[in-house]
């Protein structure tokens, strides 16, 4: 299978790794330890000195192993007489991390242990959940992957619910999940874990996190032989750890891409990765790797025919694997080795190395068979421990409930007596403040009542007053209008006998007005009742407005005014006694407002479907805004009667007015009735 994920190339994110990065000794680091000591030999509490005995091992721990392990020791014995709990679960946690790099998982776990039975006093946090993580990645490294999955979900959920709290550790609790479902050969779960811890590092900002998550992945589906998924992680992977300067991922990256090109017999490119993954600096304990480099480089050689080249590269890798006493991969290497001889023509030595692999094998498998053995006999002897403990725990247990029940029972009995007396309290509240609401509520429907009367007692006095005002108007409209015609009669019989001098003619001219003012109020008054008849037809437009005209004609020359109209002998639908009360009202506000001398543009125009009439004028203009429908009660009475009688009579009424520069005033009516 290669560098596949039960080998090489499962991430560590955070659990075991006190960093994404790979440690190296440096200047500054060297600083730091020495600032340690001297903050150390200063420090006169025994508290201060256990956590700087704590943060030199941690500092150490990459690099000199023992020392790590000396001062562990040290701020264990201090922690012990402290009341910090916390400092002696960080003490034994650290002493567990480094017993599983040394492969001590015994050690490591008995460490561990006891780190999770001292912080179980502590509140929740970052150390309790390092602790827990860091059990069942050693658990898995035992293989006993059943009580790794156990941890991993006992403490999955208060993981998800309290993400902000928990941080970096749920995605590592994710990849635990995935590692180890992937042991147990349920890809589907492996896949959902890993998947999810990869949604997890997108969101973070660690973007050395999100390198190691998108390789962990990559290397499932190199795993399970899914090669173009693999391929798309593995890339996007390579392309932030080089970014960051990851020599590790970018290694790793570049030999799961050449095992990939392998498996696609595209063994130059092959060749040219696992090149490139030698090239790159690595730590000591890296030797594995490059080990696992030369055996693919020699596959490779050997695929191509470069037989001398895969010899050379074979030499490489066992000796580094005898070195680092790797018998799983010796055992690979001297398959290989076979193979190359069998080419060679060397069918002897072929077959001896072939029976040597073979030997090999068998003697792993019996060494795997002997491992399972010893980590079942151990699990029997810790779960046989445990039962004794857990016997013991029972009977003190018993004890204690025997007298919580006897406490328990008095306790109820006074219990009852009180929830008896705060019942029938309750009870004589409720009652009381439901009598209340309710007849708050029959007051409150009676009040509703009530007003409800007086409002439509009030509507209807309103509705009579405002009838009998409308036909108040009606009446003295009409009677005074009735008079006015009588007396304009007797004026125009009195022109026909004389001529009139300029006193008489202000006076027919005034008569005029006060006439045009009652048809404007008897007309309102008959549309506020709802009296008034409609009676639409086909009507000459340009007919009416010369009619109109020359009713004003008197006032027009008086002022002087230049009447600008160019007739067109279209016909509209409206209703004609209507449509000359409205032109009427803006051809004479029009002459009102347009000061000596001035000029009124009269001008008829048509479309398809309508019929409009537009009175320009250049009085001194009114502040209504642009264009637009007329609406609320206009700017004065004649408006106001114009834009009801329009809207009755089916019309349009707009009017655009600027103070300083005139009006502008749009009458459109329908062509014919199929129009409106």
């Amino acid at each position: 299978m290669g560098i596949a994920l039960k080998r090489l190339n499962y991430l560590p994110l955070t659990g075991f790794s006190a960093s994404l990065l790979l440690s190296t000794w440096t200047w500054a680091q060297t600083t730091a330890i020495g600032q340690l000591k001297k903050q150390l030999s200063l420090a006169q509490h025994d508290s201060v000195r256990a956590q700087r005995y704590l943060e030199l091992a941690e500092t150490l721990s990459q690099h000199d192993t023992d020392s790590s392990v000396f001062y562990i020791h040290k701020g264990i014995e201090l922690a012990k007489r402290l009341p910090n709990r916390r400092l002696l679960a960080t003490g034994y946690s650290q002493l567990g991390y480094l017993s599983f790099l040394g492969s001590n998982y015994a050690h490591s776990l008995k460490a561990l242990q006891q780190a999770a039975q001292v912080s179980r006093s502590l509140p929740l946090d970052s150390t309790r959940l390092c602790i827990q993580t860091r059990l069942s990645i050693v658990y898995r490294s035992q293989g006993n992957y059943h009580k790794a999955l156990q941890v991993c979900l006992v403490n999955l959920p208060f993981y998800e619910r309290h993400q902000i709290q928990c941080g970096k550790h749920l995605g590592v609790l994710y990849t635990e999940l995935g590692i180890i479902y992937d042991y147990l050969h349920q890809y589907g779960l492996a896949k959902f874990y890993l998947r999810k811890n990869l949604k997890f590092a997108q969101k973070r900002k660690d973007k050395g996190y999100l390198t190691a998550s998108l390789l962990n992945i990559g290397a499932f589906y190199l795993d399970i032989q899914e090669y173009k998924q693999a391929r798309a992680y593995i890339q996007q992977s390579l392309s932030l750890a080089r970014k960051l300067r990851l020599d590790r991922y970018t290694s790793v990256s570049y030999i799961n891409l050449g095992e990939i090109a392998y498996h696609h017999r595209n063994y130059g490119q092959s060749i040219r990765y696992f090149k490139q993954a030698l090239s790159l600096k690595h730590q000591r304990d890296y030797n594995e790797k490059d080990a696992y480099c030369f055996l693919f480089l020699a596959k490779n050689h050997l695929a191509i025919g470069r037989l001398e080249r895969a010899t050379i590269d074979l030499k490489k890798a066992l000796v580094t694997f005898e070195h680092i006493k790797s018998a799983h991969y010796k055992q690979q290497v001297l398959e290989v080795k076979s193979e190359l001889l069998k080419l060679k023509g060397n069918y002897r030595a072929a077959l001896q190395t072939k029976e040597e692999a073979h030997a090999l094998k068998d003697s792993l498998t019996g060494l795997e068979k002997q491992q399972v053995i010893a980590q079942i006999q151990a699990r029997f002897e810790l779960e046989q421990k445990q039962h004794q403990i857990s016997a013991l725990k029972k009977d003190l247990t018993i004890q204690k409930q025997v007298r919580q029940a006897v406490q328990l029972q008095l306790s109820m009995v006074h219990l009852q007596r009180q929830f008896y007396l705060v019942s029938a309290g309750l009870l004589f509240l409720l009652l009381g403040y439901s009598y209340y609401n309710l007849r708050r509520s029959q007051k409150a429907r009676r009040l509703v009542v009530q007003q409800k009367d007086e409002i439509q007692s009030q509507k209807a006095q309103l509705e009579e007053l405002n009838q009998t005002k409308d036909q108040l108007f009606s009446i003295i409209s009409h009677d005074l209008r009735s008079s006015v015609a009588s007396l304009k009669n007797s004026v125009f019989l009195l022109t026909l006998r004389q001529t009139l001098d300029a006193g008489t003619k202000e006076l027919v001219l005034q008569i005029d007005r006060l006439q045009h003012s009652f048809d404007n109020v008897l007309y309102w008054a008959l549309s506020q009742q709802r009296g008034l008849t409609v009676i639409k037809q086909i009507v000459p437009l340009a007919a009416i407005v010369e009619e109109v005209l020359s009713g004003f004609q008197g006032l027009i020359d008086q002022k002087k005014l230049c009447i600008t109209f160019s007739p067109k002998f279209v016909n509209g639908y409206m209703d004609e006694n209507l449509a000359i009360i409205v032109i009427r009202n803006l051809i004479h506000n029009a002459i009102k407002y347009t000061p000596t001398g001035g000029t009124i543009r009269l001008r008829i125009d048509q479309t398809s479907t309508t019929v409009s009439l537009c009175i320009v004028d250049t009085g001194p203009g009114m502040d209504v805004g642009q264009s637009m429908p007329v609406m609320g009660r206009g700017t004065g009475f004649g408006l106001q009667v114009s834009q009801e009688l329009m809207s009755l009579d089916g019309g349009k009424f707009r009017i655009r007015s600027q103070l300083g520069k005139g009006t502008i005033v749009l009458l459109c009516w329908p062509k014919h009735k199929e129009a409106q």
